[in-house]
């Protein structure tokens, strides 16, 4: 907005340009072609063809043996923090949710409790099921403490850290991870997301992608993105097929587009499938997206304000197809802070026409409320919608 209103040269530059970038008509694109030779040799593992609940293929664990033996260090992924991403009872289904955000409440087995990812919230660990008092509660979803348990136990001799958000919460204890990870002092390194907040690390003789598919999962239309991103994000941490670097990705969706894409290492390949997608979904590129979001601390209020605004968006559309309002939906952690939260999507291909019919209805719906009472928020263009 700036560049444009001072009438400046824009260069935007990144590794992984969003869809929004690749497919700008108005915008001079510019594409720098990775090396072929620095890439690593990259093998899919189908986990559906591995025992259930196995977390590291056969193939994984004797590529593992072999660069232990050879110190050529090992990276593990997994972007999931914690031991499981939470408990189930195997009599009813029961699952410990957190009763602000309702989401189900991780498992930590290294600080013993149940913890919201969202609004911060700890709890105790059951020792039964409260609906039908069985004791039988199972972890599902892995994460990277029981990655970590389970490199210690096949490989009890290796030098062995873990990098997540857990880890890095207390300065001392991530700087001297971060010095190890430097010096190559770890011989198997376990981390998430949080391995890219710095610059470039060291690379390895073998990375291990554990789950590709995890965040696959996510109620977010940019889902397969973010995933595309992270795991070409992770197989540049392996050395040069020249220099024996090595990638095995584990996965129970191989023939997914992201997936694909990075074993074929073509970028393009990816960009194109995905914005065939979006293209039958209606979702950006292809159109433009507004979330608007009333929020207040009583919900019956807010359910009450949201349907109305709903409601006034409708009307003042009128006939114009070329807007579509989904919702009110209420948000993951929707009373943070003590607030409750709803949620609309607007989607529009006509941006100037969407943010005249998006402020027409804020006006109306604030002057209907007193000042405090619920808050109307507007977010052209969100990043951020899972």
């Amino acid at each position: 907005m700036r560049a444009e209103r001072e009438s400046a040269l824009l260069v935007l530059a990144s590794t992984h340009p969003s869809l929004e970038s690749i497919f700008d008509r108005s915008a001079e694109t510019h594409v720098v072609q990775q090396e072929p030779a620095r890439r690593p040799t990259i093998e899919l593992v189908d986990l559906r063809n591995e025992p259930g609940g196995a977390l590291f293929s056969q193939r994984l664990v004797t590529a593992m043996r072999e660069a232990v033996e050879r110190k050529a260090g090992i990276l593990l992924f997994l972007n999931r923090r914690g031991y499981a991403r939470t408990l189930v009872c195997r009599d009813c289904g029961w699952m410990p949710r957190c009763p602000t955000c309702a989401v189900a409440l991780a498992y930590s087995r290294e600080a013993g409790n149940l913890a919201c990812r969202y609004c911060g919230r700890v709890d105790v660990l059951p020792q039964f099921c409260p609906l039908c008092r069985a004791s039988r509660l199972n972890s599902v979803g892995d994460g990277t403490e029981r990655v970590e348990l389970e490199a210690r136990r096949l490989f009890p001799q290796a030098k062995i850290a873990r990098l997540d958000g857990d880890r890095l919460r207390h300065a001392a204890a991530a700087r001297d991870i971060w010095e190890g990870v430097w010096s190559g002092s770890w011989d198997i390194l376990i981390g998430t997301q949080a391995l890219f907040q710095r610059e470039p690390l060291p690379r390895r003789g073998l990375v291990g992608i554990l789950q590709a598919d995890s965040g696959l999962h996510v109620p977010d239309f940019r889902a397969a993105e973010r995933t595309y991103q992270l795991l070409d994000e992770a197989v540049s941490f392996a050395q040069p097929a020249s220099e024996g670097g090595r990638v095995i990705l584990q996965t129970r969706l191989p023939a997914h587009h992201a997936v694909q894409a990075v074993l074929s290492a073509e970028p393009r390949r990816f960009y194109d499938e995905e914005l065939a997608a979006r293209r039958l979904l209606n979702y950006p590129p292809v159109c433009r997206l507004a979330a608007l979001s009333a929020s207040g601390r009583d919900l019956r209020e807010v359910v009450t304000a949201a349907t109305r605004w709903k409601i006034c968006l409708e009307e003042s559309i009128g006939g114009e197809d070329s807007l579509t309002v989904l919702g009110p939906v209420p948000t993951i952690g929707m009373a943070s802070r003590g607030r409750y939260r709803h949620q609309i999507l607007v989607k529009g291909i006509d941006r100037a026409l969407l943010c005249r019919r998006i402020q027409e209805s804020v006006e109306k719906m604030e002057s209907e409320y007193r000042k405090g009472e619920i808050k109307f928020v507007v977010d052209i263009d969100p990043v951020e919608m899972g």
